[in-house]
């Protein structure tokens, strides 16, 4: 007989008849002739229906999609893997999914389909993201941002000083790739691209501090122009550029208070301090050579010049005067000491700071207390030699005609002194006696 009957089954198809329920008997189509005689049942031999799973790469940029499987209906299919190595810039596989979006239904490699129908499988994509971390880069206040996170090809916005990063003496700049501020600039809530972990760094502008100059009461030339200081870098400051000057008076630097009362700094000095300054034309009484300077002793040298802090040298008075005192440390060499003038200063402090305590000459010097000062020094040999021709020469200052020992050393065993009637310098042992006269620079 044939499916006159139109005999079904849900999920197979009618493929005729098959002496046996579960179709491993013999088999016969419908219309067919059957031959033998014997009593027959035959059953309706059903097939099974089989549904395809299609794989689709969906944008893969490599790699290859699986092989078309076929589920046959009642029979669970094992879903194929990755083995085709589908891979997507920016982008990690996540197995597969019903919608090419991913909206659909998610199935896992090798996972178990169920369902009897036809499917198509979507490779499905996991955006890569990336960490923009943010540093606070030597601030001395305040917290960095939190990471965030940016997806592959979605732009992030970069984050704003939220946390109220700040550093003393800078100002918050934004942010950028080196600590040092070399590399690329990000302003706050700019739009980062690119597809890569970042560290932002806080960018810090150093503040900057005005230095202005004052001619207080000169009577000519004018002061120099204003000077910017950055935070934490030193800045030399001007010289007398301007030619400021004064009736009567010499200028000696700058000085923080008009009155002079202040911190005075010398002519291309360094200014240290982080602030905004206004600095005074400091001036001091225009001495003459054989004056009487300020701490009591005799003017006997004008630089015109203060640049280094000073422009007279006074010899101590006759008073102060010793007799016969060595240089000292017969056998020790000092080392360092010049002949210059403006070198008595740093002589003394060199031969003291080796020397140590003792009864010489330049410690007497350096311990000489007179006028209210007590900055004295033992001179070099070339401001000897300005107290021989512009004091004793002149008859002024009450020196004798005899040996004075300067700060200028010759060997570990000699020392430079002046004779004060001869006018010529000459070595000598340090252990010898000589007069010793006390000077200082203002």
């Amino acid at each position: 007989a044939t499916n006159a009957g139109n005999l079904a089954r849900t999920g197979y198809s009618f493929a005729g008849w098959n002496t046996a329920a579960d179709g491993s008997g013999t088999g016969y189509a419908e219309g067919a002739s059957y031959t033998v005689d014997s009593h027959l049942t035959l059953y309706a031999k059903w097939a099974a229906d089989t549904y395809t799973v299609n794989y689709d790469a969906n944008n893969a940029t490599s790699g290859t999609a699986p092989e078309v499987q076929t589920k046959t209906h009642g029979v669970d299919l094992i879903l194929a893997t990755n083995a085709g190595n589908l891979a997507r810039t920016g982008y990690s596989f996540a197995g597969w999914n019903t919608a090419a979006d991913g909206s659909g239904t998610g199935y896992a490699e090798g996972a178990s389909y169920t369902v009897d129908s036809y499917l198509t499988l979507y490779a499905k994509w996991t955006a890569d993201t990336y960490t923009v971390s943010y540093h606070a880069n030597n601030a001395t206040s305040g917290t960095a941002p939190e990471a965030q996170t940016k997806t592959h090809n979605v732009h992030l916005t970069i984050a704003t000083n939220s946390g109220e990063l700040a550093r003393a003496g800078y100002s918050f700049a934004g942010w950028n790739t080196e600590a040092d501020g070399s590399g690329v600039n990000y302003p706050q809530g700019a739009v980062y691209w690119l597809n890569a972990d970042l560290t932002l760094y806080a960018k810090w502008a150093a503040n900057t501090y005005t230095v202005n100059y004052h001619a207080n009461n000169a009577t000519s030339g004018s002061p120099p122009a204003a000077q910017t200081k950055t935070h934490g870098v030193d800045l030399i400051l001007a010289s007398n550029t301007g030619n400021l000057a004064r009736m009567g008076d010499a200028f000696a630097g700058w000085n923080t208070a008009a009155d002079g009362s202040g911190t005075d700094y010398a002519e291309g000095a360094a200014f240290t301090n982080d602030t905004d300054v206004t600095l005074y034309a400091a001036w001091i009484p225009a001495y003459q050579i054989g004056d009487i300077g300020p701490a009591g002793g005799i003017v006997f040298h004008d630089s015109n010049d203060y640049s280094d802090g000073w422009r007279y040298l006074e010899a101590a008075p006759a008073s102060t005067e010793w007799v016969l005192k060595v240089w000292g440390g017969y056998g020790t060499l000092v080392g360092g000491t010049a002949t210059a003038i403006g070198t008595g200063a740093a002589n003394t402090q060199a031969i003291v700071g080796k020397l140590g305590e003792g009864d010489y000459a330049a410690k007497l010097c350096a311990d000489l207390s007179y006028g209210g000062y007590s900055d004295w020094f033992l001179p070099s040999l070339y401001e000897l030699d300005l107290m021989y021709q512009n004091l004793h020469l002149q008859g002024i200052g009450g020196f004798m005609s005899a040996h004075y020992w300067s700060s200028s050393e010759s060997t570990a065993h000699y020392a430079l002194n002046q004779h004060f009637f001869f006018a010529l310098p000459s070595d000598d042992l340090k252990d010898n006696g000589h007069r010793v006269r006390a000077a200082r620079a203002f």
